[in-house]
């Protein structure tokens, strides 16, 4: 018996190369490509984000409780991306006659 549920629970995923996220885990289709979603939820006033993870990236993925999820999150404090790039590291603008 194949089960055709869609997989979405809180849970503790471990990448290659010794990251961990935790957070509501569900299933994406983008460009017909399936990919693990993670809602990482907010903690110690640090907003909500999301990450999309291609399957092959993950080592494992544990299944836990919210409240667990939610420690975890909150103890591995892996953060969203917010880079700012100054405008003295930006490309110059280039004209129509620049190729």
């Amino acid at each position: 018996m194949t089960d055709t549920s869609a997989f979405s629970t809180w849970a503790v995923i471990e990448l290659f190369g010794h990251t961990k996220l935790a957070g509501m885990v569900t299933e994406q289709v983008i460009a017909g490509h399936g990919y693990i979603r993670v809602d990482v939820p907010p903690v110690n006033g640090h907003p909500e984000f999301t990450r999309l993870l291609g399957p092959t990236a993950i080592y494992s993925i544990t299944p836990v409780s919210e409240e667990i999820a939610r420690k975890v999150a909150d103890y591995c404090q892996v953060r969203p991306v917010s880079i700012y790039i100054g405008i003295e590291h930006q490309l110059p603008e280039m004209d129509a006659d620049d190729e």
